[in-house]
């Protein structure tokens, strides 16, 4: 059995149901055509979250939680202060969760998200 002792993709989701539980988004991972590095369609149903493939695994959680956030206050906020709040409360609990999981388990975490 393969298995990930750590998905920094699942805290940062993880994270952000518990601080958005209304919030619902799609995620997929795309051509750099479609996404520079990350963005968000906020279609006529669920939003869509692309992560360009080309973004590096260890800035990948920060780009996701960066759109997470954009769903989390809407289209129109922009990066405003609603969004600055949304990406801050995000950021510092996953902090949060990651150091106690590093502590609990020995793991040298990941650079922090910004």
């Amino acid at each position: 059995m393969i298995r990930f002792k750590f998905d920094p993709f699942k805290l940062v989701v993880a994270v952000a149901h518990d601080l958005y539980p209304s919030v619902k988004a799609d995620v997929m991972f795309c051509s750099p055509e479609k996404a520079e590095l990350g963005t968000t369609d906020f279609g006529p149903k669920v939003p869509v979250i692309l992560i360009s493939v080309d973004v590096p695994v260890g800035m990948a959680p920060q780009i996701l939680a960066h759109e997470i956030a954009h769903v989390a206050v809407g289209f129109k906020a922009g990066h405003g202060p609603k969004w600055k709040k949304a990406m801050k409360d995000i950021h510092r609990e996953y902090q949060k969760r990651l150091m106690a999981l590093a502590k609990a388990t020995g793991m040298k975490p990941f650079k922090p998200i910004k």
